[in-house]
């Protein structure tokens, strides 16, 4: 008994079910607007227009005979047409599918709408995304990147300084014309062994 209990409250709770009795209920109240047009303002009109007080009341009597209302003729045992009926229901039809005509094309109106609006922020948010991802990756790539050492300029005594070493490094002997080039002072033995 708890399974079956269990079962039709997960039949209950599911939007299906949801849905139907909402569209029930709403169905309901929406007969009932129509109707009041058809019955209250709308067939009057037509009543005026065709020289009767209310539509539903025409019928035609197969015996022949004229009588008053169609309730005359169905107690006299007359047959009857009743078309005048019949034509109050499909108007009552006609007003019904033209309004859930125009309900469901504002619905689908909106609807368009907010899909049009979560595909434009779908796509705005993919973009953003996108340009963090590209900015991101040339922050790596700047990164990852040997940073260039500023080339500074030497001076002449510094660019004679290092040709010196050079040869110093390599146990070669210095070419006299570069140390005739170097200032006095930096000319003498002990500064040379010091480099």
């Amino acid at each position: 008994m708890k399974k079956l209990l269990n079962e039709f409250k997960d039949f209950m709770s599911k939007g299906n079910v949801l849905n139907l009795a909402i569209g029930l209920i709403m169905g309901g109240l929406f007969t009932k607007i129509v109707n009041s047009f058809a019955n209250e303002i709308l067939m009057p009109l037509i009543s005026l227009l065709v020289g009767k007080t209310a539509i539903e009341d025409m019928f035609v009597a197969l015996d022949g005979n004229f009588y008053q209302t169609i309730e005359d003729a169905r107690a006299a045992g007359a047959a009857v047409i009743g078309y005048g009926s019949m034509i109050q229901l499909l108007i009552d039809f006609l007003i019904t599918t033209l309004c859930l005509f125009f309900f469901i094309k504002i619905i689908s109106f909106f609807k368009e709408k907010s899909e049009k609006l979560a595909k434009a922020a779908a796509d705005l948010a993919q973009d953003i995304i996108h340009k963090n991802d590209e900015e991101k990756e040339e922050e790596e790539e700047e990164e990852e990147a040997p940073a260039e050492e500023p080339v500074v300029e030497l001076t002449t005594t510094e660019k004679l300084l290092t040709e010196i070493l050079g040869y110093l490094k390599k146990d070669e002997p210095v070419p006299e014309e570069l140390l005739e080039v170097i200032p006095s002072e930096i000319n003498k033995p002990e500064h040379i062994e010091a480099i």
